[in-house]
């Protein structure tokens, strides 16, 4: 009996802990709202923990409470008064500096008893979920074996551990490395932050690749609880040990789990329309390289989204008033000609002089980075495409031009409020603002691929060319080198070189960025709506596969 009111009081007690941080959060945000809501639901908390400290203090004291009960009931006298004054400010600090290390102090002091923390009903209840919506998941589980984990991952260890606020957290050891899933203070506060990072209100379809311990299946359903959301977790032992060390019977009802060992489902649930969301701590032990690259390339890009969220917004918004037409216009101008894709690689300087005299039937499609040194060189283009979320400096003192340009929603909304000439909007698939507002209007979606280039192989391929040629795509360093002398961007800068093999097969140093945008480009024109030839003419730089190499004279002498 005094091991299950113990047991009850340490999970009360954690629950509290929880409830009083997003108390504080709303007051930090001067939420009042939240604020109201969370108060009653503290207060009920900490009576429990009250009654419960005042029942077992003696035997509690013995094994560490590092301070008395008078000084308890003066934090709890200094909140009621900070309370009553109505000063929130002061409220939160009083809950946070002194009232969260009291309730901490209580957690390590039950732990200190060596009672069991763990309820063996959790297991017992959450596998009769799974056992309804997963019998193969559900008889893995039945099966499986903590001292071999024969199923997968048999070299690494699980260490499931109390954190600071009571709830567990997890610890991986692997080839030497040791590293937590969860942090190891409030893990339920930090997947609350994690889930407000991610949720979209405009998505009701999610993917969470990594189950963890739960917490944040838990928080995503806190956010919308109507949400469709699958998780996909390879690893049993680790969902073993989250069915083991927490309830999540509620969110098993309303999640659906796959357990996906070789990751076979995988490219099925990709063409799903679902919001993509990554538990990182798992990624880096993905045994699949090909699925890990895949995987660790759309955490970066989710990343470089949400840094640049408030810019892209403003510049979609901007592009979506100020450009002059949709880029579906154009299609006729591009269907049925030859099309060269003019990029800024350092092998430009060898063929640049050639489009000089190119034949009637090509287009000059250039990226925003050569557009001033093809004017210098005087080479007529056709048409400019950007798509950087601050590339003004490329058409800046060229205002008055009257090129076309081609903007993607969310690049730098100046171009297309300064550029006196003909402006032409793409919306781009992955970016949910600009995607709708195509959907609406009937216009076609365009795929960016994370560069100016690969969005320009994009719409080469949409707009139906009979072939689409690439010069200056040398995805690699010359030397130090990244781009054509006269483009201001001529030196690389960064520091994580990776070696790809060249047209000529020596091999050369690139980076992770160039990596992305080749593998890309390889798996776009293996779609089945590509059915023109894609032409490398860089004449340098890395291979790429699937496309044909050609010097650019010989191309357009065709």
């Amino acid at each position: 009996m005094v091991e299950q009111e113990l047991q009850t009081l340490y999970w009360t007690n954690a629950e509290a802990q929880t409830s009083i941080s997003e108390l504080v959060a709303a007051i930090r945000i001067q939420n009042e709202r939240i604020q109201r809501k969370e108060i009653p639901k503290v207060t009920e908390q900490l009576k429990f923990v009250v009654r419960g400290l005042m029942t077992y203090y003696d035997i509690l004291q013995e094994v560490g409470l590092p301070w008395n009960v008078e000084y308890f009931y003066s934090v709890l006298s200094q909140i009621e008064e900070a309370q009553s004054m109505q000063d929130g400010i002061l409220m939160g600090d009083l809950y946070e500096l002194l009232m969260i290390p009291i309730l901490q102090d209580i957690q390590n002091a039950i732990r200190n008893l060596g009672i069991p923390l763990v309820n063996s009903v959790w297991l017992e209840k959450n596998l009769e979920i799974i056992k309804k919506k997963n019998d193969s998941l559900y008889q893995a589980l039945l099966s499986f074996d903590q001292e071999k984990r024969e199923i997968n991952y048999s070299q690494t260890k699980y260490l499931i551990e109390p954190t600071t606020v009571g709830y567990y957290t997890m610890a991986l050891e692997e080839n030497g490395r040791h590293w937590y899933l969860h942090s190891n203070r409030n893990p339920v506060e930090e997947a609350r932050s994690f889930a407000n990072r991610v949720y979209r209100l405009e998505q009701e379809r999610y993917l969470l690749i990594g189950w963890g311990m739960g917490y944040i299946v838990r928080e995503l359903l806190n956010l919308y609880s109507e949400m469709n959301l699958i998780v996909v977790e390879p690893d049993l032992a680790i969902l073993y040990y989250a069915f083991t060390y927490g309830d999540w019977h509620a969110e098993l009802e309303q999640v659906s789990i796959v357990w996906d060992p070789q990751w076979e489902d995988f490219d099925k649930l990709l063409q799903e329309n679902r919001e993509m969301i990554l538990f990182l701590p798992e990624l880096s032990r993905i045994q699949n390289d090909e699925i890990k690259k895949q995987l660790l390339n759309i955490a970066a890009r989710k990343d470089g989204i949400d840094y640049h969220e408030h810019i892209f917004y403003q510049n979609a918004r901007g592009n979506i008033r100020s450009c002059t037409q949709y880029i579906d216009v154009i299609r006729p101008k591009l269907e049925g000609k030859r099309v060269i894709i003019v990029a800024g690689g350092p092998s430009l300087d060898k063929n640049i002089q050639l489009l000089k005299k190119k034949p009637q039937d090509v287009i000059i499609l250039a990226v925003g980075t050569v557009f001033k040194l093809l004017l210098q060189q005087e080479i007529p283009i056709d048409y400019v495409i950007v798509s950087d979320c601050a590339i003004y400096e490329q058409i800046k003192g060229l205002e008055d031009m009257q090129v076309p340009i081609l903007i993607l929603a969310t690049a730098d909304r100046r171009v297309s409020a300064n550029y006196k000439g003909s402006t032409y909007l793409i919306c781009q698939k992955g970016y949910e603002m600009a995607a709708n507002y195509a959907v609406k209007h009937g216009y076609q979606c365009y795929e960016s691929g994370g560069s100016v280039a690969t969005l320009a192989l994009d719409v080469a391929i949409r707009m139906k060319a009979t072939s689409i040629a690439f010069v200056g795509l040398d995805l690699a360093f010359d030397g130090n080198r990244s781009h054509a002398i006269g483009t201001g961007k001529e030196f690389y800068g960064g520091f994580e070189y990776q070696k790809v093999e060249g047209i000529d097969g020596n091999m050369l140093n690139t980076s992770q960025s160039f990596v992305n945008y080749k593998n890309w480009m390889e798996r776009r024109i293996c779609r089945e709506d590509v059915d023109m030839p894609i032409i490398d003419a860089t004449e340098g730089g890395a291979k790429k596969e699937g496309f044909q190499n050609m010097r650019l004279r010989d191309y357009l002498d065709e």
